[in-house]
């Protein structure tokens, strides 16, 4: 074994600059398909970082779509409160209407016992007997309740 050692040392003492040589093109081989891999990851990264659809970043498109959420959730909660408004101004309007309908119910029946008031009264008077003298006095009690009915 000592007689291989010895020729090894000689042998790389004869050629030690070849032997350099082969170490520094290893070591370059190694480090350029290291470099090679890293390049290969770096543009696999930077794909990843862009939509194949729209060819722009992820980043920016995530922005964007940030401020596109911001507004509509503005706009929902505009909404919400215009709704809401809205609502409460059909409410409002309901109760409205049932205050008319119940005044308008409440004038019906009014106006209903007025009629049976006036055409009782004008049956008085049209039933009883009068003379020319008279008439005009009936003439005017008939535009008096006339008057009452419309008034």
């Amino acid at each position: 074994m000592a007689l291989a050692a010895r020729k090894a040392a000689g042998f790389v003492g004869k050629h030690w600059k070849l032997l350099a040589l082969v170490g520094v093109l290893a070591f370059a081989g190694v480090q350029t398909h290291r470099v090679g891999r890293l390049k290969a990851d770096v543009a696999a990264e930077r794909a990843a970082q862009i939509n194949p659809a729209t060819k722009k970043a992820w980043k920016v498109e995530a922005q964007r779509d940030a401020r596109d959420l911001t507004t509509c959730r503005g706009n929902t909660t505009r909404l919400e409160g215009s709704l809401a408004a809205q609502t409460a101004a059909v409410r409002t309007a309901e109760a409205e209407g049932d205050r008319m309908a119940a005044a308008a119910a409440r004038a019906a029946r009014d106006a209903r016992a007025a009629r049976v008031v006036a055409e009782s009264r004008s049956r008085a008077i049209l039933d009883t007997t009068i003379d020319a003298a008279t008439c005009e006095g009936r003439d005017a009690q008939l535009l008096d309740l006339a008057a009452e009915a419309v008034g």
